[in-house]
């Protein structure tokens, strides 16, 4: 078990993380992806949502050899049932006010499920599939969820596995809003995303999609971070900031460097903390500028993390990449 990992005793057992905030209402809940061929699975995103000053629960989906798509065995939707009551659980006992679902591929078809059929505020998604028994029938190496899931791996089962979504789409009375990302030339774009979008301007469901610039589908995790990053933004309020003008990786001692963060707040304040060799050694207060200036005076290994915050006093942190600092060589 991983550190700070509970488990939540349901129908059956459900493996989560759970970081309470108590400056937030909301609840970001991120569904995962699959890992890598060979590795047990894994909680997606938490270094991208690290400095997010809000509620955030992490839902692992280690149901089967590989994975259930947070839904069901044989048919029996009792995971579901079990991922929906810590859901549940969750928002009762930390007084949550706005529900937001979030992952890329096995995550965002989770995400868009349980967004729609559970009345969600909102959904953001990174290229999920819509069709799910086309998108596992067509891969050998998902043989084993697609029986997991559906019992089976003929005609039926694959029509089964691709009504789940299409089913909880059209008979969803909610109406959270879409956000949508995907590579402009992926083949989740025209076989999963449109079909999609063809079914939410039926209900009248509101989306936004984003387009990225590439065409393989395992680069959303290159470029759906960043796209978070920014929704999540959007809908909790939290100032949406990304560090700017960062030195190589490797400097010379005695050098200096301006470093500036961007954020999406023009009324925002910023901080920093600069840290050597994992440890902090300078603080620098809150003040309205963007920019800071390091002199690296030592040899070490440094880090700068930034600290932002708005006039309702919502923060966000967001760290520098590692500098290692060395002596210039000796003629």
């Amino acid at each position: 078990m991983i550190k700070g990992e509970s488990v939540f005793k349901g129908e059956t057992e459900v493996k989560y993380l759970f970081q309470k905030s108590s400056a937030s209402q909301s609840l970001v809940v991120v569904f995962s992806a699959f890992g890598a061929e060979g590795k047990p699975p894994a909680y997606n995103y938490l270094r991208a949502l690290e400095g997010y000053d809000c509620n955030k629960l992490y839902i692992l989906d280690d149901f089967g050899c590989r994975a259930s798509y947070y839904l069901c065995e044989n048919r029996d939707f009792y995971i579901e049932r079990s991922v929906i009551s810590l859901i549940e659980q969750i928002v009762r006992d930390s007084d949550i006010k706005r529900v937001i679902s979030c992952g890329s591929s096995k995550g965002g078809y989770a995400a868009i499920y349980y967004g729609v059929k559970y009345d969600f505020d909102s959904v953001i998604s990174g290229s999920p599939q819509y069709f799910l028994g086309d998108y596992l029938f067509n891969s050998d190496s998902l043989t084993d969820v697609s029986r997991f899931i559906a019992g089976g791996s003929d005609i039926k089962d694959k029509e089964f596995m691709n009504a789940i979504l299409q089913d909880a789409v059209r008979d969803s009375k909610s109406s959270p809003k879409l956000y949508l990302h995907v590579g402009r030339g992926e083949y989740h774009y025209n076989h999963h995303l449109k079909p999609l979008i063809k079914e939410l301007n039926k209900k009248g469901i509101q989306y936004d999609l984003d387009l990225g610039d590439y065409s393989e589908h395992a680069d959303v995790a290159k470029h759906f971070p960043e796209y978070l990053k920014r929704m999540i933004s959007k809908e909790t309020g939290v100032p949406y900031i990304k560090i700017l003008n960062e030195p190589n990786p490797t400097v010379k001692v005695n050098e200096k460097h301006e470093f500036h963060a961007h954020s999406s707040d023009p009324e925002s304040t910023f901080a920093w903390y600069l840290y050597k060799d994992g440890k902090t050694i300078e603080k620098r207060m809150y003040t309205p500028s963007n920019k800071t200036t390091i002199d690296f005076a030592e040899a070490g290994q440094y880090q700068l993390k930034v600290f932002v915050k708005n006039a309702d006093n919502k923060k966000v942190t967001a760290k520098s990449r590692i500098i290692n600092v060395k002596e210039a060589p000796s003629d």
